[in-house]
C-alpha cells in the first residue's frame, strides 16, 4: 500500500488524540514522497485512508501521527521526530502502544541509536519497558540513581576546587557529575543526553541513568585502590 508518512503525515489531521506538527503551510507538498507499506515491519498499523492532501487532488492513504513517527524512527530521521512524546504525540495514552512498536525494530542494526533516541525521549519508561520485555542483553544497561540538591551542590565545590587529573576508570564518573552540576547550576529543566548517559532534573535534584558497565569499571578499579592502600 502507498502512503503518506513522516513529517508530510506529522502535519495533517489524523484520528488519533495526539497533537501532531503545524508546520503544515510551511512544507512542500508538491515533493510530497509516497513509502511503500509492504517495506515496512509495521505494515498497515497507523495507515488511514481516503484523506485528503495539500495540493493535491484524489484521496490519499496517510500514516496517523504514531505511525509518521515510527516511520521516521526506522529511517533515523531523528532530527524531525525529536520531541515526539511532548510535541507531538502529547497523549501518555499511547506510550505503551509506542514502545511495543518501536521494540521491532530490535535486530535492526541500527538498534543503538534507535535505542539512545528513545531513552531521549521516553527515559525510566523505556528502560522498565527493556528490563520488562528482556531487551538489554545487546544494548547498553543502565542504573537510575537520583542525586539531591545537596550532593549536586558537593559536584559543584568539586569542580571549583583544584582536584588534579583522574585515573581513566573515573573519567566517566566525573564527567557526568560535572555536566549534571553545570545543567542544575544553570537551571537546565529538561534533560541532557550524552554518548554514555541521560539526565532529567526535577525540583529538588537530577535522576542520573549510569552507564552499568562503565561504573562497574569504576568500582573495580577503587577496590583495587583500597587493596593497594592495605
Amino acid at each position: 500500500m502507498k502512503y503518506v508518512s513522516k513529517i508530510y503525515a506529522l502535519n495533517l489531521c489524523c484520528d488519533l488524540k495526539t497533537c501532531g506538527d503545524w508546520h503544515c503551510s510551511a512544507l512542500n507538498w508538491e515533493k510530497v514522497k509516497l513509502k511503500e507499506s509492504e517495506n515496512s515491519i509495521w505494515r498497515e498499523y497507523g495507515i488511514e485512508q481516503n484523506k485528503k492532501i495539500p495540493e493535491h487532488n484524489g484521496m490519499y492513504n496517510v500514516a496517523n501521527h504514531i505511525r509518521a513517527l515510527l516511520d521516521m524512527i526506522g529511517d533515523l530521521d531523528f532530527s524531525n521526530a525529536q520531541g515526539m512524546r511532548e510535541d507531538f504525540i502529547c497523549c501518555e495514552e499511547y506510550t505503551k502502544e509506542i514502545l511495543e512498536k518501536v521494540s521491532m525494530l530490535f535486530d535492526s542494526p541500527n538498534w543503538k541509536m534507535i535505542d539512545r533516541f528513545m531513552l531521549n525521549e521516553y527515559f525510566e519508561d523505556w528502560i522498565r519497558y527493556k528490563r520488562k520485555t528482556n531487551m538489554i542483553d545487546h544494548s547498553t544497561d543502565y542504573v537510575s540513581v537520583f542525586l539531591s540538591e545537596e550532593e549536586i551542590g558537593l559536584f559543584l565545590q568539586a569542580m571549583n576546587a583544584e582536584m588534579g587529573s583522574y585515573p581513566k576508570e573515573l573519567n566517566y564518573i566525573i564527567r557526568i557529575a560535572r555536566i549534571t552540576a553545570e545543567g542544575f547550576k544553570s537551571d537546565y529543566n529538561k534533560y541532557y543526553v550524552e554518548k554514555y548517559h541521560s539526565i532529567r532534573y526535577c525540583e529538588n535534584g537530577a535522576i542520573v541513568l549510569f552507564d552499568k558497565n562503565k561504573i562497574l569499571a569504576a568500582f573495580e578499579y577503587l577496590k583495587g585502590s583500597e587493596s593497594n592502600d592495605r
